[in-house]
């Protein structure tokens, strides 16, 4: 009864009320996803040129990009145009948001003010409209369909949700959502999880790979066997065959893996088939670049994101800073959306704490980076890293960009050592650059302890 009301009464209104067409653009791409590939291609390349041009009417920095490029061109030749474009970079998008990079279209009431922390560990500011943001939604809810999610459905999600607005949990309790915080977590904490869990009795378990890890890694250990979800959807960080293996072992149920760079597009997921990661062509378009800003040769390469939903600001051959592989295979589920082989997304790991706390990246992206204490911090370090190199010992690392303030850099670490607790020591290197793993990746976390502990709970070596 709850998911017809849900459907055709609640979220009806929801969506009137809040301006995102979360339900039209969620009809419409059910049925693109089994267009064959030409079609789509076809489509994408529609929304291409409107994307083009709408940037060369009314977002600043395009009109000078694309000023000289005639509109008939951009409407007869999209892919030729923005095969000429520059890449856009995260450093592009601070230096030009808001004032030239956003539409002169849209009014504050038409969008919606956000911000993401990338790798490099700096907050990225945007704007998404209110459409965008209907079809960003549309097309996560997609991807669930696609895991065994049907609207109404309990779904638990285990992650960093430390800023649960009045509006975000309205939207939970509507759409039957729990969203348990995973910042710090502990076996105790995950005892009381289960325990919500338990009761709530979820068809969908959704978080972190490595959160969903230790939580499986604990029901194990109590013998648990009456959580049982039809399936286990992993987003945000890498999810690897390890962790795939043994939560789908613990919780009898398959994991579902999805990629999404909210401002740029790019969007993948895994279907009912497991055969690879299926590219939401209708949302954003994707290319898979070399070193040398050209499509890579081998098929693996940085991962390039035009948005083609968001008007509101010109997101437009986009650097994610994530890589990707082509499968140039097609899934034998039906769909025409292409497959990608493999995504390298933000690589977190998680620290351990001597009193047995798990602390998630993520954790240090938001205080560290986004009180005020740290804002003056974000302006003096380029990039950041923080390692672990033993139980009791953390070594940040730092590229500096001018001049530091001492007393800044003794409040950032003595707000570690809070979250550290007692018994770690903290240290500060200050280095040229910051190495990047082979996937190519940048990790603002590296736990040298963690992965250890891993292999001796599941007896690899």
């Amino acid at each position: 009864m709850y998911p017809v009301l849900l459907q055709n009464l609640i979220l009806p209104i929801a969506e009137r009320a809040l301006g995102w067409p979360i339900l039209r653009h969620l009809s419409e791409i059910l049925e693109t996803q089994w267009w064959d590939e030409k079609r789509l291609r076809e489509l994408q390349l529609g929304k291409l040129s409107q994307t083009l041009l709408s940037a060369r009417r009314s977002v600043p920095l395009f009109q000078e990009i694309l000023g000289g490029v005639p509109e008939s061109r951009i409407q007869d030749e999209p892919l030729s145009v923005y095969a000429e474009l520059p890449y856009l970079v995260k450093e592009d998008v601070r230096e030009n948001f808001p004032h030239r990079i956003l539409s002169k279209d849209f009014s504050p009431s038409q969008y919606k003010k956000t911000s993401t922390a990338g790798s490099t560990g700096k907050p990225l500011e945007y704007v998404v409209s209110n459409s965008g943001y209907g079809a960003w939604w549309a097309h996560h809810l997609r991807a669930f369909h696609a895991a065994g999610y049907s609207l109404g459905d309990r779904i638990v999600y285990i992650a960093s949700v430390r800023d649960l607005t009045p509006t975000r949990r309205i939207r939970d309790f509507l759409i039957r959502q729990i969203q348990l915080d995973a910042y710090e977590s502990s076996d105790r904490l995950f005892e009381l999880y289960i325990e919500k869990i338990r009761k709530f009795r979820p068809r969908i378990l959704r978080g972190y790979p490595e959160m969903l890890f230790l939580l499986a890694d604990l029901v194990e250990r109590k013998g648990i066997t009456d959580i049982r979800p039809a399936s286990v959807i992993t987003n945000s960080n890498k999810l690897h065959e390890f962790q795939r293996e043994y939560v789908e072992k613990v919780f009898h149920a398959p994991v579902f893996d999805l990629y999404s760079c909210p401002e740029s597009g790019a969007l993948a997921f895994e279907c009912e088939k497991h055969q690879g990661y299926h590219l939401a062509l209708e949302h954003g378009l994707v290319e898979l670049a070399d070193e040398k800003g050209r499509p890579a040769a081998d098929g693996t390469g940085a991962i390039v994101g035009t948005n083609l939903d968001n008007a509101a600001m010109g997101i437009i051959k986009y650097d994610t800073g994530d890589f990707g592989t082509a499968s140039g295979r097609s899934c034998t589920c039906g769909r025409g959306l292409p497959l990608l082989d493999a995504v390298e997304g933000r690589a977190h790991s998680l620290l351990v704490t001597k009193d047995g706390r798990y602390l998630h990246g993520t954790l240090f992206e938001g205080p560290f980076l986004h009180t005020e204490t740290f804002k003056e911090l974000g302006q003096w370090v380029d990039h950041i890293q923080f390692v672990q190199e033993s139980e009791d010992l953390l070594v940040i690392k730092m590229v500096r960009e001018r001049d530091m303030n001492e007393s800044g850099l003794n409040d950032a670490v003595e707000q570690v050592k809070k979250i550290l607790g007692p018994g770690m020591t903290v240290e500060i290197q200050f280095v040229e650059k910051i190495d990047k793993p082979p996937s190519g990746k940048r990790q603002l976390v590296v736990s040298k302890v963690l992965p250890e502990r891993m292999k001796d709970r599941l007896g690899l070596k």
